[in-house]
């Protein structure tokens, strides 16, 4: 029960902790649903950053877990620090919203679908063949105490390190939280992780639909509706985003479909509209989608790319661009990375 309860306080507290302080420090009238989205962006960002180098280095998982639980608390204290200065209002209260009856009835049902579909997940739970690998690299580190040198098939050494895992090293983030609790990586990406995450995906829809439709809570709820049902019914191939979503959220390109790229989009906007303190956001959500899946090393600098030529011609501003540029140095670096190992 101790190991369930300390993987309830990494995966939950804790991203909330920092998100709050994120919220506290650079919020402009998001939606406190997002404290933890923050959050997470918070330790994927972080984890990246330290992961990264020492799996180049060839380092033991223990080592990472030392090092990555001690930048969490100097970050914690950095951030805490930061937002002393910044001398903002600090509170959990969450603003108040009178709902109508059909505004209050729509977005129940959407919550109830959303309810549904986390509990048929968890309870139904699916296993998927690229457990073998993802899942099979995690506990390989495990008992090994290394990362990304032994084969997860068969566990014999690998001539070379998989560099494009290495550069979004999301099986070991899952090794890490194991490591910690002492719950095993296949139960914390089938039951745990699905608990957090699809809940989140929803709530960077919700966020989504605030910015489209503004204070119109009834259209506000029935755009969150209509995406849980499209959502509940998408399973039309095994390459839609809701298919991820629902059979494969703990795997990092699921993440990145549902969850990052929506994210990036949403706080570009605020970044690129040249909204006060939102470039540390787009920032730490480019090095999360980095760390969830190669893929978004591409589609990642797509988006940016696409989003700071759009905003450029519409606001007339050459400086959006260097922004932009400036915001891509994670896809940079670790593409530039990519290529000079496969050289």
């Amino acid at each position: 029960m101790l190991h369930y309860i300390l993987l309830l306080f990494l995966i939950g507290i804790l991203p909330l902790a920092f998100g709050k302080l994120m919220y506290d420090i650079i919020n402009q009238g998001e939606s406190k649903w997002m404290l933890i989205v923050y959050g997470w962006i918070i330790l994927f960002a972080l984890f990246e950053i330290v992961s990264v180098p020492l799996i180049l280095l060839n380092k033991s998982l223990s080592l990472l877990c030392v090092v990555y639980t001690s930048v969490l608390l100097m970050g914690y204290i950095v951030l805490c620090y930061i937002r002393r200065l910044s001398k903002r209002k600090k509170t959990w209260k969450i603003e108040k919203k009178s709902y109508g009856k059909l505004e209050f009835f729509i977005m129940g049902c959407a919550v109830a679908i959303i309810i549904f579909q986390v509990i048929y997940v968890v309870w139904n739970t699916h296993m998927d063949a690229d457990d073998t690998f993802y899942i099979g690299h995690a506990v390989t580190a495990l008992n090994t105490d290394k990362m990304y040198r032994f084969s997860p098939y068969t566990g014999a050494a690998l001539e070379s390190i998989p560099i494009n895992y290495v550069l979004s090293p999301l099986s070991m983030f899952w090794a890490f939280l194991s490591k910690l609790s002492g719950v095993h990586p296949a139960i914390i990406a089938h039951i745990f992780i699905p608990i957090i995450f699809i809940p989140m995906s929803y709530i960077v829809v919700y966020s989504i639909s605030i910015k489209i439709f503004g204070s119109s809570k009834t259209d506000v709820g029935l755009f969150l509706l209509l995406y849980a049902i499209l959502q509940q019914y998408g399973y039309v191939s095994v390459y839609t985003a809701s298919t991820f979503l629902l059979f494969r959220i703990w795997q990092g390109k699921a993440m990145l479909a549902n969850i990052f790229l929506p994210m990036l989009f949403l706080m570009a906007e605020n970044f690129l509209r040249e909204r006060k303190g939102k470039w540390l956001q787009v920032f730490l959500v480019s090095l999360s989608i980095c760390c969830c899946s190669s893929m978004g090393v591409v589609l990642g600098a797509i988006e940016m790319f696409v989003l700071t030529l759009v905003y450029a011609i519409s606001e007339k501003k050459i400086s959006i661009i260097w922004k932009g540029i400036i915001l891509c140095l994670p896809y940079i670096f670790c593409g530039g990375m990519y290529v000079m190992m496969k050289i």
